[in-house]
C-alpha cells in the first residue's frame, strides 16, 4: 500500500504534466498510478477519478471524461479542497460541449477557492475562465482574465501556456476588430511556440486563426497561404480544426474565384460533416449553393 503522502505528491505531480502537455510522461505516470491498486483514502480516492476525468478531457476525450465526471458529487464540506476540482473540471468539461452557461457556473462555484491555489493553478483557471467569456462575447472580462493568467505563465516561463493566452487575446481583439493589436498577440503566440519547438495542435490553431485575420481584413490571398499549411499538416483525429480549416480554406477559394479547388474541397467537407446535426454540414450546403449560383 502506498504511503498517503506519496500518493498525493505524485498525482499532484500528474496535474502539473496533464497541465504544461507534457504528454508523454503523464501517459507513464498514469500507468505508475494505475499499478498502485485500490486507493483507501476516500478523498484521495475521489482527487485520482477527478484527475483522470482531466487527462481524458486534455486529451480530447469527452465522452469519457464525461462518464467518469458524472459518478462524482461534489464534497458535503463546501470549503473541502476537493471541490475546487470538482467545479472547476466540471466547468471546462461543460465548455468543450459549447454549455457555455454552465461553464461559467461551474466556474464561478470554484472561483473562492482559488486563494489557497499556487499561481501556476491560478493561472489555469484565468485561461478557462477567459475562454468562456470570449465565446460568450464578454471581450473585456475575456480580455482582463487571459491578461492575467499570461502574467502568471510568464512567472513560471510556461511558453506553451502563454502562447495559449497570446492567442485568446488575439482573438479577441480579432473580434473587436483591432486587427493590429490582433496580429501582435497572434504572432507572439507563433513566435513563443516556436521557440519551445511544439509542433501540436496548439500552432495549426494559431495558423488558422492567422489566416482568419488576414481574412476580416481581405487580404484573401495571405489567408489562403495560413490555411493551406494547415490543410497539410493538421492530424485528422481533430476533426473540429479540419471542418473550420476546411470550410474556411473553401470559402476562400471562392472568394478568390478558385471555383476548381474549392469545389473538390467543398465535396471533401460534405463526406467528412455527413450529419445533418454538425454545423458545418449546413455551412457546407451553404457554400454549395454559393458556387452553383456562380
Amino acid at each position: 500500500m502506498v504511503k498517503g503522502e506519496q500518493l498525493r505528491t505524485a498525482l499532484n505531480r500528474w496535474y502539473h504534466l496533464i497541465n504544461t502537455g507534457n504528454g508523454e510522461k503523464a501517459k507513464s505516470l498514469k500507468r505508475k498510478l494505475e499499478a498502485f491498486g485500490n486507493i483507501q483514502d476516500p478523498d484521495l480516492s475521489c482527487f485520482y477519478r477527478l484527475l483522470t476525468a482531466w487527462y481524458f478531457l486534455m486529451q480530447h476525450d469527452y465522452d469519457q471524461s464525461s462518464a467518469i465526471l458524472n459518478t462524482i458529487s461534489p464534497h458535503r464540506e463546501k470549503s473541502h479542497w476537493l471541490n475546487y476540482y470538482y467545479y472547476f473540471f466540471r466547468g471546462v468539461n461543460a465548455f468543450y460541449f459549447r454549455n457555455y452557461n454552465e461553464a461559467l457556473q461551474f466556474l464561478q462555484e470554484a472561483k473562492p477557492f482559488l486563494r489557497d491555489k499556487p499561481e501556476i493553478e491560478q493561472a489555469e483557471f484565468y485561461y478557462r475562465i477567459a475562454s468562456v467569456y470570449f465565446r460568450t462575447h464578454h471581450f473585456s472580462l475575456s480580455i482582463k482574465f487571459a491578461t492575467k493568467s499570461l502574467r502568471a505563465f510568464s512567472n513560471k516561463d510556461q511558453s506553451e501556456r502563454m502562447a495559449d493566452c497570446e492567442n485568446l487575446l488575439g482573438l479577441n481583439y480579432m473580434s473587436l476588430e483591432d486587427y493590429d493589436r490582433s496580429m501582435i498577440h497572434l504572432k507572439t503566440a507563433l513566435n513563443l511556440c516556436r521557440a519551445a519547438k511544439s509542433d501540436n495542435l496548439l500552432k495549426w490553431v494559431i495558423y488558422q486563426n492567422l489566416g482568419l485575420l488576414y481574412a476580416h481584413k481581405g487580404e484573401y490571398d495571405r489567408a489562403r497561404t495560413f490555411y493551406e499549411e494547415v490543410y497539410r499538416c493538421i492530424d485528422t483525429k481533430y476533426e473540429w480544426i479540419q471542418l473550420q480549416n476546411i470550410h474556411e480554406l473553401c470559402e476562400t477559394y471562392f472568394l478568390l474565384n478558385e471555383a476548381d479547388k474549392g469545389k473538390a474541397l467543398l465535396a471533401e467537407g460534405l463526406r467528412k460533416a455527413n450529419d445533418p446535426s454538425n454545423d458545418y454540414f449546413h455551412r457546407f450546403k451553404v457554400l454549395e449553393a454559393k458556387f452553383a449560383a456562380r
